[in-house]
Formats: C-alpha cells, sequence, structure tokens
C-alpha cells in the first residue's frame, strides 16, 4: 500500500514517511490477530496522516477502509490504543501528544486534544515512543530533546500533563511500559534506564536499575511479560 500526500515541514515531509503500524485491540476480540481479519493503523509523519486497513492473513492482503488527517506539520510517530475507542498519538514535529476518538470497524479518528509534550524550552521537544498504563487512564511519552519522559492523565475528551521527570539517559528514542514499570532505550548513552509510574497518581520516579547496550532503540516485552503485567523489582 502506496501512502500520498506531503506536509509543511519542507524537510521532513516532502512526501509520505510511514513510521509504524499498529494492530488495534477490537471489542470482543480478546487476540485481534487471531481472526480471519485484524484491524491495522499506519502512521504517517510524512503525510500527517494514519490510514486504517484490514489484514487479510489468509491472503497477506491489506484492504484500506480509512484515512484521518492530523493537523497540519504535527508529524505523527508513534500510536498506541488507550481504549477500545480513544487512541493517542506522538507529534514529533511539533512536539506535541494528541487524543483521539477511534470508529470501531474502520479505524478512523477524530481529534479530540492536542497538548505540548513538554514543559522544557529552549530545544525542540521531539517526542518519540509513547506507551501507557495497564487500565488506560495515563498515557507517557519520551522527549528526546530535553531527555524526559511526561506522564498525562486521560480525562473525558481531553489529556492534563501530571508530571515530567529525566529519563536517564541521553536521547530516549523508546519507552516500554509493564506494570509500574517505565523501560527507557536511550539510543545515544548506549544505556536502558528504568523509570516507575504511579498507577493511581501517573507520578514518575527514578530507580538505579541501568542495562548498557550499543544504542538501543526498542525494548520488546516477552509475552509471559505481558500476560502477567511484569510485576517485578523492574531490574
Amino acid at each position: 500500500m502506496q501512502h500520498e500526500g506531503s506536509g509543511p515541514d519542507p524537510d521532513r515531509q516532502r512526501g509520505p514517511h510511514a513510521h509504524m503500524v499498529y494492530v488495534l485491540r477490537e471489542p470482543g476480540r480478546a487476540n485481534p490477530q487471531s481472526g480471519d481479519r485484524s484491524l491495522v493503523l499506519a502512521v504517517d509523519l510524512g503525510a500527517d496522516l494514519i490510514a486504517g486497513y484490514r489484514l487479510d492473513p489468509a491472503a497477506a492482503a491489506l484492504t484500506a477502509v480509512s484515512s484521518s488527517s492530523m493537523p497540519a506539520g504535527f508529524g505523527p510517530r508513534h500510536l498506541i490504543q488507550l481504549g477500545d475507542d480513544l487512541v493517542a498519538v506522538a507529534g514529533e514535529l511539533t512536539g506535541e501528544i494528541a487524543l483521539l476518538r477511534l470508529e470501531a470497524g474502520t479505524g478512523a479518528l477524530t481529534v479530540l486534544d492536542v497538548r505540548a509534550g513538554s514543559d522544557f524550552t529552549g530545544e525542540p521537544a521531539a517526542p518519540s515512543g509513547i506507551g501507557r498504563t495497564a487500565d488506560g487512564r495515563f498515557v507517557l511519552m519520551a522527549n528526546r530533546g530535553p531527555d524526559t519522559v511526561a506522564a498525562f492523565r486521560v480525562q473525558p475528551g481531553r489529556l492534563r500533563r501530571v508530571d515530567e521527570i529525566a529519563c536517564g539517559g541521553e536521547h530516549p528514542r523508546d519507552i516500554t511500559v509493564l506494570g509500574r514499570h517505565v523501560y527507557v532505550a536511550n539510543q545515544e548513552s548506549d544505556t536502558i534506564t528504568v523509570l516507575t509510574v504511579d498507577p493511581d497518581t501517573g507520578a514518575l520516579a527514578g530507580t538505579s536499575s541501568l542495562f548498557r547496550t550499543p544504542s538501543p532503540t526498542q525494548v520488546l516485552p516477552t509475552p509471559d511479560a505481558v500476560d502477567t503485567g511484569h510485576e517485578n523489582d523492574g531490574r
């Protein structure tokens, strides 16, 4: 499937730039990949759009079902589903985070709220990875400019930033939230650091846990860690 379009940023949005795809958890289907068809969203940074597709695994075929525009110059990078009808999207180019309403069946999206991703000034926020607490009440986003992770409370139709702290490394390329723990892949400091998030307040805190590895860009949990919530000591 070839996307079309462009955006106002002459350096980053001269043409489409499909940055990631996300398999949606559909209402009434515990494992959307186990059925005949799955609904996926393709996030396109270059064209300021999020395209919805139906995937037929048996035929290895995609069928376009929706195309949702983001604000001009937003530069959508990563997306996370918060509940059956809500998603949050990181805007790399504007340094913002957006809350969107999801239409079941087609994946069409409607923008509800857009907020600044960071309180720090002096350089672009450059958001990257995005995650959520298990219940979807809080969404977290990494900011590569100030090297922070920010937490936002999901409220009816809007987001409210509740905390932002240093990530413990440089250039946080992605984050993975497992239970109370937030694993931060710090690409330019060659480290993975661990933060904690309070599931009741969204407050973030650092820990002493650190793992050194060359240029980490993502932390992928094993299936058993996801199933159990990974409620260990975070090491």
